[in-house]
């Protein structure tokens, strides 16, 4: 499978929600770097301490302190679930913050059973249709990707996609960026016939969107024209890369 450059989506109380293949951030409310606010729940979470906590290890994480978020992370997950129970919600964020920092350190193995327990507290806290077990799946996914096992990561995939097409519609940025990840796995399964749908109907939500001539349209116009070049078509990868180099000048 080709080389992947994923973009995270990991839900926390904020959620954190070129020729190699570019799979992008999804997330629910925001796009891009910023955290993506959590859906919290009505009932009582973990306390101010916990919150305090879990602030300081999204603060860690991203000054790049990850052996220290680490220790930080182990005791807001500890105290979410003293104060809580181990199915409320904050457990879930409290996990996904942990698992986070692994990520961000490339220790996916250690990541992964932490997602697992978070989309379990997810699905139990708010039902299997909400867009925080969306998020779960979305992370399990990346992870997957990342240990090159897109069997796995396929399903968690598609099972988000659902999701959000229901609760945001299926024109939304978000969908379109999971179509892309998607995309991304079929053609790394030389699937291509089915990777090109998919990025054409990403490229075709984000158009609609945000006009033809923005920078968020690029990573799915660079895996078009990758795909293009793969299946012999040099004409359509030209065009996409001429579209591409016209969107970057003119964002200088």
């Amino acid at each position: 499978m080709k080389g992947i450059s994923v973009f995270l989506f990991f839900s926390v109380t904020m959620c954190w929600n070129g020729s190699a293949l570019s799979q992008e951030k999804t997330g629910f409310g925001q796009v891009a770097s910023h955290p993506v606010p959590q859906i919290k729940a009505k009932r009582k979470g973990a306390g101010l301490a916990w919150q305090r906590l879990n602030d300081e290890v999204i603060s860690l994480t991203s000054s790049g302190k990850y052996e220290r978020a680490i220790i930080v992370g182990r005791q807001a997950l500890e105290l979410a679930r003293e104060s809580a129970g181990t199915k409320h919600p904050d457990v879930a964020i409290a996990l996904n913050n942990l698992a986070r920092v692994y990520s961000m350190m490339e220790q996916y193995d250690e990541a992964l059973p932490l997602y697992e327990k978070a989309l379990s507290v997810n699905e139990f806290a708010h039902g299997k249709d909400h867009l925080n077990v969306a998020g779960s799946l979305n992370n399990l996914a990346v992870v997957y990707s990342r240990l090159d096992k897109p069997k796995m990561a396929l399903p968690l995939y598609n099972r988000a996609l659902v999701l959000y097409e229901k609760q945001l519609g299926e024109s939304h940025l978000h969908v379109a960026s999971l179509l892309n990840n998607i995309a991304v796995l079929h053609e790394g399964e030389e699937d291509f016939s089915q990777a090109e749908q998919l990025y054409l109907r990403s490229l075709k939500i984000k158009e609609g969107a945000l006009g033809k001539g923005d920078l968020r349209l690029v990573s799915t116009m660079n895996n078009l024209a990758s795909l293009y070049e793969l299946t012999d078509r040099k004409d359509k990868a030209l065009e996409m890369k001429v579209r591409v180099l016209q969107i970057e000048r003119n964002s200088d």
